[in-house]
């Protein structure tokens, strides 16, 4: 998912005491995700398949799956981008497992869901294959992890049973289209500052998003 990162400690032993919060990192290492700005990402589109369908059972251990499942891809991709180190595996295989029991306990109580399951696992190679590339920032796969967050919103409103699905693919198109947004708006401040080319796809994408917004609304 899209976030900004924290910069990764030097090898070797560092010249000054470390400070309570890089000791932590050290002791957890791939535990905890630094990407703040991935939650709003993460929860918004699942938030709204459940208002939409309205709130089932089957959306609590949803929800569990769906970020464990997040827990497990933050994980995997720091374990790749250290070139498979050891120490960076352990998060992998725990938040690994606990997605694929809950994945089984929400098949369980909802097999129908299953048909999602051609859709994400093209989306999850892909970024996984771009993370071992390093091109885990690249806009390419920003644009990946935010069609797949967008996506939950529709496998949540699935899960409570449907409806409007005109209704809902609007939703999520609207979503989709503002953290697509999002991500080229913060390349222009941090990784792309001062090129123009990324400024000028900004201001022309968002734009683009107000007229289509001002359209629904009329409509």
């Amino acid at each position: 998912l899209v976030g900004a990162r924290g910069a990764q400690p030097l090898n070797g032993a560092p010249s000054t005491p470390p400070g309570p919060g890089t000791s932590r990192r050290r002791r957890r290492p791939g535990w905890i995700p630094e990407q703040h700005g991935a939650w709003a990402m993460l929860v918004l589109p699942l938030a709204v398949g459940v208002w939409l369908t309205g709130p089932e059972p089957v959306h609590l251990p949803l929800a569990a799956f769906w970020l464990s499942g997040y827990l497990a891809y933050h994980a995997t991709g720091r374990w790749l981008r250290s070139r498979r180190r050891r120490r960076d595996l352990p998060p992998v295989l725990v938040y690994t497992g606990s997605t694929v029991v809950l994945g089984l306990v929400v098949l369980a109580a909802a097999p129908g869901l299953a048909r999602w399951v051609p859709l994400f696992l093209p989306l999850l190679a892909s970024s996984l294959w771009l993370t071992w590339r390093g091109a885990e920032r690249s806009l390419t796969n920003d644009a990946i992890t935010v069609v797949a967050t967008g996506l939950m919103g529709a496998v949540a409103f699935d899960a409570g049973g449907g409806g409007r699905w005109t209704l809902l693919w609007v939703a999520v198109g609207v979503l989709t289209t503002y953290f697509l947004g999002t991500v080229l708006y913060v390349k222009t401040m941090i990784r792309e500052r001062g090129r123009v080319g990324y400024v000028r796809a900004s201001v022309a994408f968002h734009l683009a998003g107000a007229l289509a917004a001002g359209g629904l609304v009329a409509t």
